[in-house]
């Protein structure tokens, strides 16, 4: 009985979080990779927002582009600005003027489209996978140039890691704290239904003044009512068979012998 309380609670919800564990990977790294793109959306809108109206002037703004850097050093996301031709006139990491024309690259071009553009790829000037968001800079109804920004893959697994091992954790944790609670009751139970095994033994060795005595309320005190309830009426009839045995007894000793032969 206690091994198939195990078998039955523990065993299956070890299984469903495992399986849930399988089947929710990519739904998870579908899951981060869509709020990493709506935090570079928030990230280049902000930047928009606040600059915007600076970003293309003719006379290049130092400061601004200074801000930019520092910016990108606080959080680690890349700013590049670009026009609409391409060219690339601020890199918050690279030198604009060594850097090719990005008028064909995915996420600029649907940006220069008039819709947000990522992409998942390879720098052509880092070297080394990025994630890209590229969002348009109007001027009333006019695209006046592209922010696009930008942060490493890595980040992205880091992330993705991070959540699976606390996920895993968590199954862990859960796992413990089921065993503990289980192996709780198991005791408690056995306790329970040891008292309750003792006095059927008794019942079966005819000791008609078994009780169990049930404080606690709840479905075990009823069933212990139950039990005394039963064991008195047995006791009452035991009582009554054993009178009508005596009363046999005795009549059949005031009968002679040959008659009762």
């Amino acid at each position: 009985m206690y091994r198939k309380l195990y078998l039955y609670i523990l065993l299956p919800t070890l299984l469903i979080l495992f399986g849930l564990l399988l089947l929710s990977q990519n739904l998870l790294e579908k899951g981060i990779k869509t709020l990493q793109q709506k935090s570079l959306q928030n990230f280049a809108f902000s930047i928009i927002q606040k600059e915007g109206q600076y970003l293309f002037s003719n006379d290049k703004n130092k400061g601004l582009f200074q801000n930019l850097i520092h910016l990108d050093s606080l959080t680690g996301n890349r700013i590049t600005i670009i026009d609409t031709s391409g060219v690339v006139i601020f890199d918050s990491r690279e030198n604009p003027a060594r850097m090719d024309n990005h008028r064909w690259r995915p996420e600029v071009s649907e940006a220069l489209r008039g819709k947000i553009g990522f992409s998942q790829r390879e720098s052509q000037t880092l070297k080394k996978r990025m994630l890209y968001c590229a969002v348009p800079v109007r001027k009333g109804d006019t695209i006046i140039g592209v922010v696009r920004v930008s942060e490493y893959e890595s980040g992205l697994v880091d992330t993705y890691k991070k959540l699976k091992t606390t996920y895993i954790l968590l199954i862990f944790a859960f796992t413990i704290i089921t065993f503990i609670i289980l192996t709780v009751l198991d005791s408690a139970y056995r306790k329970d239904i040891s008292r309750f095994l003792q006095a059927f033994k008794k019942l079966s060795e005819n000791d008609f003044s078994v009780r169990i005595l049930w404080k606690r309320e709840g479905p075990l005190k009823e069933l212990a009512e139950q039990f005394n309830e039963m064991v008195e009426k047995l006791s009452q009839t035991q009582k009554v068979l054993e009178d009508t045995e005596q009363k046999l007894k005795t009549i059949l000793e005031t009968i002679p012998f040959p008659v009762a032969i």
